[in-house]
């Protein structure tokens, strides 16, 4: 790699004077210096091991930062020295994981053995002085950081520092110059922070440090590993407790009976059939005759009907209920029959009413509950992994005798498992359950798989232990102070056990870890200068508090960089420092000096400083990639537009065959560079801005664009670079403060990815997936709260002048949003030019006037329906002046009239992303929305919140507290999200903690039956895949047999029942096994008939697919509801026969069967084929076959011309093609309805020269 961009150098700033720095006396190191020969730098990969496969890599990667609070200085200045001259950084090859000779002689603390250096130190004389003579020192170094062993003619010198001063190391990164002049690149977009060292000052050690004996410190301290919410979903998780520990207040009993839907609107078909009598058929102690009342008037009460039923048999009426027969749906006693909606669909199927007269259910709170009441959001998530980890993927551990490992999702494979003894002495040698499950794991995320997530915690913990007691150690307050010896010994553990840390954090190394391992060393490296001219083997107070203030940064930087980590990987860990005496320690209180953090941010609309973010590295970059160079280009996005772009300098990937025992490196190029937008200030930045980082490449091998057309590229310098990878960052956290500090970032594969600006994405999910690392200046800003103005009302449109009104009414008559696709970044100019050719003027975007004219307008034309969604989108600018007057025009909207679904819906378009906006959306449409809509919409509602800016939203908590009222709403959303968590694979994350906080608010009992739903599909699965895979004739006797045994194992027989995916108001506890069959065709469907719990109920028909993607017939029968819901709302009824449809696994599902129904094939075949399919009496003879009276005749007919006109427009409109005989169907009835809609908008499928 070619480092073109290098620090800048100001050692007179005032950032340096906050340095700790110590106060050792040593002899003056020579100004000497040695240049660079084979520079090196350790790199990272995102597969987490375990400490016992921890090596100590030979090579030294470059300090960045001198301290943690380095962020603390608002602005970087502005570079001034001259360009340092381009330098290849050599990098070596990945090896296998592999340990480091030292690495038992580090952590066995029972190692008798000890170092040349050691006896050399111990060397005094009998009354107890060290000898003053001369020692010279042979062998390694103690204290081994990838700095080469020191030379005789180093150690003659008398200048021990020097083998420690990164400036003096042959190996150092070229991003540290020995020379001022050489350091910094003045280019506009790219600067680098002052905080090098240069030659010529004293060394940051030689310089005296604050006394900190009137500080008080922790002693001793204890690290621990405690659960956390990591930033993201820290308001969802408040949110999804607050709902349950609401719910739980408020409810003392639960109510789970589900009673009949009611008839959202009375059409003149409702009110035509409410004179007509009718009779009522009651199903009485489970019997088979059922007690018939007749002419009954349909404005009959149920409480009426139970009276009636009292006088022909006895029942306690306090305590019993009816229910229909098919379904476990129960009517209330003040119901009327007309306003049922079962009512109204049998009369108009023909059917018979028939009701259960059964025992009211009771439901008291489950006792158990208050053991669960105090469960975090975050322990729930926890415990419920386990379960859901189980149902998803199956055992990943090797059976007995077996020698076969389940293929992992990742390609990145584990060649063999390495075999190494625990840190533990006293336990024998065990391979690395850590290392195995990381490359193994089948979970969506690493983090996701409980049994990787005991192994880190565990793994985590012992390294911290061992951690603790070194830092005590050197930490000595009230004991007797360590020999020099000892301090450098166990100094020597302490850095080891770091690294190892950083081992475990996927071999990611911090730059400012890095930096205090380095002052750590010099200062060791000094103990042993010192120790070679004093005899006094002990130190001075000063030294030791200069010792203790070095180790409790390091410490809050270690703290830290495992927290970092484990936000960016979604682990809900952190390190929590506590001690016996004080409790729980504050890290702010540990940083010097020890100040509380500021509890009251700065409003960002204060600073006007240029915003910028500084390139650290990308790691584990693959080698098989054929990369040759690589560049980072910046784009400060809102929403899916692009503000701002910078980029960094082209940097070289240069590959070298290198092998050692000791050392397992893998590739990382280092970018060293702050990008600067110096046309976005702080207070111009909006509330939900984002970074967009976009990898781009050059090959060793040139790319044809023609034959990749996957890969996107652009030019730069004449040279075409191609897409690879990009990453997003939003700016502000849920609390709206401006993020600060270190962010390591998964680096998604471009060709397979779309790029997006919504919200913060980074890939969690690949094992072997690049990690871009970035920092943000810890600088204390918030963005403030917003007043809206009040003082500003519409004004008559009238008022304007004839021509103004003209142009505006052309303006709000373009098409509307929701038209236009908005999902896609809009970065590429010259697509988008092409994409603006297309269209016609009445198409196309506002132009920059028009929108200047729109929004200069706006007062008088806001109380007109459809024109709040083109003012915003009228509007460029949505910094925090500018929104005092966006939102101003909500409260006119909200003072003049309301908005109905459709312009909520354009409101709710990925070209909003002002969370404002959205949640005033949100709040319209959720008070339209009924309970049948929002059944209706949920599909549309679930995937507009992958475009909010935030995990929590207004619609999300009213889906929850809905979910609590509604169970049907709560196990349609359910089985939504299951299919959202297939198919979404970048917004994977955002479905998968809904989905956790959904089961999270539930009930216990509800959450079992649900469970027993998937465990259904489970074992379906298995038997579909089963009857697929048979190529005998012995197929049925196959499917009767494991349906047989599913009866007895699953359903327990008869013991264990169990709701439908399909069919929320089904309960069953068996199959209709010889009911049962199979389809002969390409995908074996299967037919299912479902026993209810009550013999006297009715069974339920269900077809069970595997091979289809089902996901397009919802969308169809979505779309049809929908149409139905607008014609009933005309006072139009066209008695559409929709049936359920639920994808309940990838390309799996049930398809619900419309009873009493055949195909037109199978009706025109009775009159034979060619007779049947052109002549005019099948169809009538059929539906006179199964009507025998002439009432029931002319209500077939007449279902059949409302049905079949229905469809007709339907089935146009969304351009559904291959019809034919066998997709159409006719109910007894007359109802005629599709199915099979594989061919829809325009996809049609040909038969000749036309399309069917």
């Amino acid at each position: 790699m070619t480092s073109s961009d290098c620090l800048s150098s100001n050692n007179h700033h005032s950032r340096l004077s906050s340095i700790s720095r110590l106060n050792l006396s040593v002899p003056a190191p020579n100004n000497t210096n040695t240049d660079s020969k084979n520079p090196s730098s350790c790199t990272t990969t995102p597969t987490s091991v375990s400490p016992n496969t921890f090596y100590t890599p030979t090579s030294s990667t470059q300090p960045r930062f001198p301290q943690p609070n380095m962020f603390a200085f608002p602005r970087q200045p502005p570079p001034q020295a001259p360009i340092l001259t381009r330098r290849n950084i050599h990098f070596k090859p990945p090896e296998q994981d592999v340990l480091d000779k030292n690495f038992f002689r580090t952590f066995n603390m029972e190692q008798k053995e000890e170092t040349l250096l050691n006896k050399h130190l111990d060397k005094v004389n009998p009354t107890g002085t060290a000898s003053t003579s001369r020692i010279h020192i042979e062998g390694p170094n103690l204290i081994d950081m990838g700095i080469d062993p020191p030379s005789t003619e180093l150690l003659s010198s008398g200048n021990v520092f020097e083998l420690f001063d990164p400036l003096k190391q042959s190996n150092r990164p070229h991003s540290w110059p020995t020379k001022l002049n050489e350091a910094g690149i003045n280019t506009p977009t790219t600067t680098t922070p002052p905080f090098v060292t240069p030659t010529g000052e004293p060394s940051p050690v030689s310089a005296k440090i604050p006394s900190i004996s009137s500080l008080s410190y922790p002693y001793p301290v204890k690290l621990r590993l405690k659960l956390t919410t990591f930033p993201e979903i820290k308001s969802f998780s408040h949110l999804a407790q607050q709902i349950r520990n609401e719910n739980q207040i408020k409810q003392t009993t639960i109510d789970e009976i589900f009673y009949c839907t009611r008839v959202q609107r009375l059409t003149p078909q409702h009110i035509e059939q409410k004179q007509l009598p009718v009779t009522l058929h009651i199903f009485v102690d489970g019997a088979k005759e059922p007690i018939r009342l007749t002419n009954i008037s349909l404005q009959s009460t149920v409480a009426h009907i139970l009276y009636q039923l009292l006088e022909l048999t006895p029942f306690d009426y306090d305590k019993s209920i009816l229910k229909l027969r098919s379904r476990e749906e129960y009517l209330r006693n003040e119901d009327v029959l007309c306003d049922i909606e079962y009512v109204y669909n049998c009369i108009n199927s023909l059917k018979q009413l028939q009701f259960v007269l059964v025992q009211k259910p009771t439901y008291a709170l489950q006792q158990n509950q208050q053991q669960i009441n105090n469960i975090s959001f975050e322990q729930f998530c926890l415990d419920q992994q386990g379960k859901t980890f189980n149902t998803l993927t199956s055992s990943l551990d090797i059976p007995n005798g077996s020698a076969t490992v389940k293929k992992s999702r990742s390609p990145h494979r584990l060649s063999h498992v390495h075999r190494t003894k625990s840190l533990n002495v006293n336990k024998q040698a065990t391979y690395s359950h850590q290392a195995h499950i990381a490359h193994s794991s089948n979970a969506p995320f690493l983090a996701s798989d409980p049994r990787w997530l005991v192994e880190f915690r565990k793994d985590i913990n012992l390294i911290l232990s061992q951690i603790e007691q070194r830092f005590n150690r050197l930490v000595i307050s009230h004991q007797p102070q360590l020999s020099i010896s000892e301090q450098i010994k166990t100094i020597n553990e302490l850095l080891g056990f770091i690294k190892n840390i950083q081992v475990t954090c996927s071999y990611i190394q911090s730059s400012l870890i890095v930096e205090k391992e380095r002052e750590l060393k010099i200062y060791a490296d000094q103990l042993i200068k010192k120790s070679q001219f004093e005899r006094d083997q002990q130190q001075s107070p000063q030294i030791q508090q200069s010792l203790t203030r070095l180790l409790y940064d390091l410490l809050v930087t270690l703290v830290n960089y495992i927290r970092t980590y484990s936000h960016a990987y979604l682990i809900p860990y952190e390190v929590e420092i506590y001690s016996d005496e004080n409790g729980i320690i504050d890290l702010e209180l540990l940083k010097y000096p020890p100040t509380t953090k500021d509890l009251v941010p700065r409003p960002i609309t204060e600073s006007s400083e240029l915003f910028s973010v500084y390139i650290d590295s990308i790691f584990s970059l693959r080698f098989e990639s054929n990369i040759k160079s690589i560049r980072i280009v910046t784009r400060l996005c809102y929403g899916n537009e692009t503000k701002a772009r910078k980029m960094t300098e082209s940097m070289s990937f240069i590959r070298h065959h290198y092998h050692s025992e000791n050392v397992a490196l893998k590739p990382q190029v280092r970018f060293n560079q702050w990008i600067l937008f110096d046309d976005a200030r702080l207070c111009e930045l909006q509330r939900e801005a984002l970074l967009l980082f976009e990898i781009y490449a050059t090959f060793n091998d040139e790319i044809d664009s023609s034959s990749s057309p996957a890969l996107s590229h652009e030019v730069f310098d004449g040279i075409p670079m191609y897409l690879i990878g990009w990453c997003s960052q939003a700016l502000f956290d849920s609390e709206h403060c401006l993020l600060t500090g270190e962010r390591y970032l998964g680096i998604f594969n471009a060709p397979k990815t779309n790029r997006t600006g919504f919200y913060s994405l980074r890939n969690v999910f690949e094992r072997d997936c690049s990690i871009l690392c970035v920092s943000f200046l810890d600088q204390s800003f918030i963005w403030p709260d917003i007043q809206a103005r009040n003082d500003i009302h519409g004004g008559n449109f009238t008022e304007i002048s004839r021509d103004k009104q003209e142009n505006l009414c052309r303006l709000l008559k373009r098409p509307t949003l929701l038209l236009v696709d908005h999902s896609a970044m809009a970065g590429n100019d010259n697509r988008k030019q092409q994409f603006s050719l297309n269209m016609t003027d009445e198409e196309r975007e506002f132009s920059e006037d028009e929108c200047h004219f729109l929004w200069s307008h706006r007062h008088f034309i806001v109380h007109k329906s459809y024109a709040l969604p083109k003012l915003l989108k009228s509007r460029s600018v949505w910094d925090y002046p500018s929104l005092i007057d966006i939102y101003a025009l909500l409260n006119e909207v909200t003072r003049d009239r309301t908005i109905d679904e459709i312009e909520a819906f354009e409101l709710l378009l990925p070209a909003f992303p002002d969370m404002h906006i959205r949640s005033f959306a949100y709040q319209s449409l959720i008070t339209h929305l009924t309970t049948h809509d929002l059944l209706i919409y949920l599909p549309q509602l679930l995937q507009i919140i992958k475009y909010d800016y935030s995990h929590s939203s207004i619609l999300i908590e009213y889906l929850l507290k809905q979910s609590l009222i509604d169970h049907r709403l709560a196990h349609k959303l359910y089985w939504h999200l299951r299919q959202l968590l297939i198919t979404e694979h970048l917004h994977y994350i955002r479905y998968y903690y809904l989905f956790l906080s959904l089961l999270y608010v539930l009930e216990e009992n509800f959450r079992v039956e649900l469970q027993n739903e998937y465990d259904l599909c489970l074992n379906l699965k298995s038997i579909g895949l089963k009857l697929k895979t048979n190529k005998s004739n012995s197929k049925g006797n196959l499917l009767f047999e494991q349906l047989k045994e599913m009866n007895n194992e699953f359903f327990q027989s008869g013991k264990l029942t169990c709701r439908l995916p399909c069919q929320f108001n089904f309960m069953t506890n068996s199959l209709d096994v010889n009911s049962c069959s199979f389809y002969n065709s390409l995908t074996v469907p299967i037919k299912l008939v479902f026993n209810p719990i009550d013999s006297s109920c009715e069974k339920y028909y269900s077809i069970y697919k595997i091979g289809d993607d089902l996901r397009q017939d919802q969308i169809v029968l979505q779309l049809f509801s929908c149409m139905d819901k607008i014609w009933q709302a005309n006072d139009l009824d066209y008695r559409l026969s929709l049936f359920n449809v639920v994808q309940t696994q990838e390309r799996c599902g049930f398809i619900e069967m419309i009873t009493e129904s055949e195909t037109l094939r199978e009706i025109e075949s009775r009159s034979g084929t060619i007779k049947g399919s052109f002549g005019e009496s099948a169809l009538y003879d059929w539906l006179r076959l199964h009507n025998t009276t002439e009432r029931e005749f002319s209500i077939a007919i007449e279902n059949l011309t409302y049905s079949c006109a229905a469809y007709c427009v339907a089935t146009y409109i969304l351009g559904i093609g291959d019809r034919h005989n066998d997709n159409i169907m006719v109910k007894q009835s007359g109802h005629l309805f599709h199915i099979d809609f594989g061919k829809y908008l325009g996809d049609t499928q040909k038969f000749g020269w036309f399309n069917r």
